[in-house]
Protein backbone atom coordinates (compact mmCIF):
# COMPACT_ATOMS: atom_id res chain seq x y z
CA UNK A 1 0.00 0.00 0.00
CA UNK A 2 1.51 2.98 -1.13
CA UNK A 3 -0.31 5.12 1.98
CA UNK A 4 -0.33 4.38 6.06
CA UNK A 5 -4.11 4.50 7.49
CA UNK A 6 -3.29 7.84 9.15
CA UNK A 7 -2.26 9.11 5.86
CA UNK A 8 -5.14 8.09 3.81
CA UNK A 9 -7.60 9.74 6.61
CA UNK A 10 -5.65 13.03 6.16
CA UNK A 11 -5.61 12.75 2.89
CA UNK A 12 -9.54 12.12 3.28
CA UNK A 13 -9.65 15.11 4.98
CA UNK A 14 -8.14 17.25 2.69
CA UNK A 15 -8.62 16.09 -0.79
CA UNK A 16 -11.96 14.94 -0.14
CA UNK A 17 -13.10 18.04 1.83
CA UNK A 18 -12.08 19.95 -0.94
CA UNK A 19 -13.92 18.07 -3.53
CA UNK A 20 -17.26 17.79 -0.91
CA UNK A 21 -16.89 22.01 -0.73
CA UNK A 22 -16.56 22.22 -4.59
CA UNK A 23 -19.91 20.15 -4.84
CA UNK A 24 -22.64 21.96 -6.38
CA UNK A 25 -26.04 21.09 -5.00
CA UNK A 26 -27.73 23.03 -7.98
CA UNK A 27 -26.66 20.37 -10.17
CA UNK A 28 -27.51 17.34 -8.48
CA UNK A 29 -26.07 15.09 -11.06
CA UNK A 30 -22.05 16.59 -10.83
CA UNK A 31 -19.80 15.60 -8.38
CA UNK A 32 -15.97 16.53 -7.66
CA UNK A 33 -14.15 12.95 -6.65
CA UNK A 34 -11.06 11.73 -6.20
CA UNK A 35 -9.57 8.48 -5.74
CA UNK A 36 -5.67 6.97 -5.20
CA UNK A 37 -3.53 5.25 -7.25
CA UNK A 38 -0.20 3.78 -5.70
CA UNK A 39 1.32 7.31 -4.88
CA UNK A 40 -1.08 9.58 -7.13
CA UNK A 41 -4.11 11.31 -5.70
CA UNK A 42 -6.47 11.95 -9.35
CA UNK A 43 -9.39 14.72 -9.06
CA UNK A 44 -11.75 14.19 -11.54
CA UNK A 45 -15.48 15.80 -12.27
CA UNK A 46 -18.37 12.96 -12.31
CA UNK A 47 -21.50 13.83 -14.76
CA UNK A 48 -23.91 12.13 -16.23
CA UNK A 49 -22.87 11.58 -20.65
CA UNK A 50 -24.84 14.56 -22.52
CA UNK A 51 -26.07 11.72 -25.18
CA UNK A 52 -26.47 8.73 -22.48
CA UNK A 53 -27.64 9.77 -18.98
CA UNK A 54 -27.09 6.37 -17.56
CA UNK A 55 -23.30 6.47 -18.73
CA UNK A 56 -21.01 8.28 -16.06
CA UNK A 57 -17.98 10.22 -17.23
CA UNK A 58 -14.76 11.34 -15.52
CA UNK A 59 -13.18 13.98 -16.86
CA UNK A 60 -9.73 14.58 -15.28
CA UNK A 61 -9.16 17.76 -13.24
CA UNK A 62 -5.58 17.49 -11.43
CA UNK A 63 -3.31 14.98 -10.63
CA UNK A 64 -1.30 15.15 -7.29
CA UNK A 65 2.02 12.25 -7.17
CA UNK A 66 4.01 12.26 -3.77
CA UNK A 67 7.49 12.13 -4.34
CA UNK A 68 8.33 9.48 -1.01
CA UNK A 69 12.04 9.57 -2.13
CA UNK A 70 12.05 13.77 -1.14
CA UNK A 71 9.06 14.11 0.75
CA UNK A 72 7.51 16.35 -1.51
CA UNK A 73 3.85 16.60 -3.50
CA UNK A 74 3.99 17.43 -7.12
CA UNK A 75 1.36 18.82 -9.19
CA UNK A 76 1.13 16.13 -12.29
CA UNK A 77 -1.51 17.84 -14.53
Amino acid sequence: MAFSKPELEIIDAVVGGLCRKLYQPKIKELSIEYRIEKHDIIIFELRPAWDQPSEMIETPAANVKFIKSKNIWRCIG
